[in-house]
């Protein structure tokens, strides 16, 4: 009756220390499990978000020959938006060294103000001993219109101007002097040398009233309107 109750008591006791071993490893195959569905739902996720690339070259250079083009067009109207820049005419200095410049700021792709000054107090004597001279204070200000963007190809301008002058040896050996006032339209075309120098050609007319006027050839003349050319121009700009 002992060895019956000896293998009992050995069962029991191997019993004992197997179920805790079966249910670490039935523990560990569930973990196991639930790691292997786990990552099975990540590569099908990966699989739904995967997108098949496309072959089209074609398509793709298109696109990007577009938006490169639409970048720098896009980049070209925003560049004229905020200029301002300084220029100076080579013809005033050559004429008798009239020193002049004129200042231009953007007011949006297509449309600029600008005002400038001229000023003369050269005389010059010749060898029959005449003098020479086209004094004057000039200043002017006014709006330009660009019909492709501002500082770039064509343009358009309208200018109030004002100028207080004396010439002799020019137009006549006699001397002249005189106040005038009045307004100027100007066209031309400016040519962008690089990405701050331009240069400018253009030509324009005025036309107003004399506040004052002396002829001294004749004395007596009283001066009416006048419309005349103004301001033709080889100008040297540069670009802030």
């Amino acid at each position: 009756m002992i060895f019956p109750r000896i293998n009992k008591f050995v069962f029991a006791f191997l019993l004992i220390c197997i179920l805790p071993y079966c249910a670490s490893a039935q523990k560990a195959e569930e973990v196991q499990e639930v790691e292997k569905q786990k990552k099975e739902w990540m590569f099908w996720n990966k699989i739904k978000e995967w997108k098949i690339p496309s072959f089209d070259l074609f398509k793709h250079f298109k696109d990007g020959k577009e938006e490169r083009k639409e970048n720098r067009l896009h980049k070209k109207e925003n560049s004229h938006q905020n200029q301002y820049s300084i220029g100076t005419n080579l013809l005033g200095w050559a004429y008798f060294g009239t020193a002049n410049f004129e200042f231009n700021a953007s007011l949006s792709n297509k449309f600029s103000v600008f005002a400038g000054g001229k000023y003369n107090d050269l005389q010059f004597v010749t060898k029959g001993h005449k003098e020479v001279f086209n004094n004057q204070i000039s200043g002017y200000a006014g709006v330009k219109w660009w019909p492709w963007f501002v500082n770039t190809g064509w343009w358009v301008g309208i200018k109030g101007q004002y100028s207080d002058f004396s010439t002799a040896g020019i137009q006549s050996s006699y001397q002249r002097d005189g106040i005038a006032v009045g307004g100027g339209l100007s066209g031309g075309y400016s040519f962008m040398l690089g990405s701050h120098f331009n240069l400018d050609l253009g030509a324009g007319v005025w036309g107003g009233a004399y506040l004052d006027y002396v002829d001294y050839q004749a004395p007596d003349k009283k001066p009416g309107m006048f419309v005349k050319m103004d301001n033709i121009q080889v100008s040297f700009i540069y670009i802030f």
